[in-house]
């Protein structure tokens, strides 16, 4: 299991969307229906994206995990403290070590620990936060699909109010426990030789019953879900044209978050 760094808690206050996350312009942000050039560096360069989920009490095995109570746990995740292996993935096991958990105590005492993060190639932590707090009542839907993949969609009082999917040879497809919004790939964008092995870059889609959005790799936009904006950002999105040269690399990646505020530049 490979080790992160994380941004300290006080930095991670200040990010509010995806462009403050990665620091600037990630990729180039849409304006009006257009893009930004392509920029062959940010399917070279990777994001990456962990979902992962446990329980402290017996739970049946399952391909998806819903449950509702309140938040008794949130934070970071100090680099090395889970050892080799994640100490609460018994559900769904993390691939690598996440950034950040989220504890929810359900009304039968069970306590439900998400791991997620969103990862540089560097292992630095871009994760942006979720704007709940400690108490707040949630309900969690956490999904797991082929490969490594993984995703988990967080309410408060029926809001959504954050989304990721972790896309690692598969599609867990947590879009479609988010009634009114959908997440497909659209077009192959580029493609660039890296030493895994010749990689095509994949846009991705968002659409809602009132926009739609389509990203490039490491891009994000703001798009209306429910009379709201929200952000999305595309972390990593391509395919392998061949088995690639990396064993640890995965041979398609689409992975993403989507959460309730507008990206910094667009305010």
């Amino acid at each position: 299991m490979k080790k992160f760094m994380f941004i300290g808690a006080a930095g991670a206050l200040a990010l509010t969307g995806c462009t403050a996350v990665m620091g600037g312009m990630a990729g180039g942000t849409l304006f009006g229906d257009g893009h930004a050039p392509w920029d062959q560096a940010s399917v070279a360069t990777l994001g990456q994206a962990v979902v992962c989920l446990g329980s402290d009490q017996a739970v049946a095995p399952s391909q998806n995990y819903s449950f509702s109570g309140e938040i008794v746990s949130m934070g970071v995740i100090e680099p090395g403290t889970q050892g080799n292996q994640a100490s609460f993935d018994n559900l769904i096991p993390c691939w690598q070590e996440p950034s950040t958990t989220l504890v929810v105590r359900d009304e039968n005492g069970v306590n439900w620990t998400v791991g997620y993060a969103w990862l540089d190639q560097g292992g630095w932590d871009n994760t942006p936060w979720i704007d709940v707090w400690e108490g707040s009542e949630v309900s969690v839907t956490v999904a797991q699909g082929e490969g490594e993949s993984a995703g988990f969609a967080l309410y408060e009082q029926g809001r959504l109010t954050y989304a990721m999917e972790s896309g690692r040879d598969g599609q867990a497809g947590i879009d479609a426990h988010i009634e009114g919004m959908s997440v497909s790939v659209e077009d192959e964008v580029g493609t660039v030789s890296t030493p895994c092995g010749e990689r095509t870059a994949l846009s991705v889609a968002w659409a809602t019953d009132f926009d739609r959005l389509t990203l490039f790799p490491d891009e994000d936009g703001a798009i209306l879900f429910n009379s709201e904006r929200y952000t999305a950002c595309n972390i990593t999105s391509y395919q392998m044209d061949d088995d690639g040269n990396c064993e640890d690399d995965p041979s398609t990646d689409v992975s993403w978050v989507v959460f309730d505020r507008p990206p910094t530049s667009f305010d």
